[in-house]
């Protein structure tokens, strides 16, 4: 996983098809705990490109903050250059494979979305 700044994380977002970025933060456990296990899974998942921007570091460089979030970790994944996920915390190493997978293969259908479900009354 390449830790960036969020200036090269969205050019990074506009040039690869599948986009991987966690946003973490010094001295939060669960991102401690986390960011290792996704760096052992990068090599299974070799079409995406995994990212990681440190919040703490952010916040020092930056003059303006346009994209922080509230929650760490957090994990954005976008398919050419839009953003279809977002989970915060951790999770199964198993789900994040499966739901990687899913969207590289074009097969992953979001759970929030509203499905028509063809019936008439």
């Amino acid at each position: 996983m390449i830790e960036v700044t969020e200036t090269k994380a969205v050019d990074t977002i506009n040039t690869y098809p599948l986009v991987h970025v966690t946003w973490h933060k010094e001295n939060c456990p669960v991102c401690e705990y986390f960011l290792p296990e996704l760096e052992g899974i990068e090599e299974s998942l070799s079409e995406w490109k995994f990212l990681s921007v440190n919040s703490t570091e952010h916040r020092r460089i930056a003059k303006q903050v346009l994209w922080e979030p509230t929650t760490f970790p957090i994990t954005y994944l976008f398919v050419n250059g839009v953003r279809i996920f977002v989970a915060a915390g951790a999770a199964p190493l198993d789900a994040v494979v499966q739901t990687h997978n899913a969207i590289a293969e074009g097969t992953w259908v979001d759970p929030n979305r509203e499905v028509d479900s063809g019936s008439s009354e």
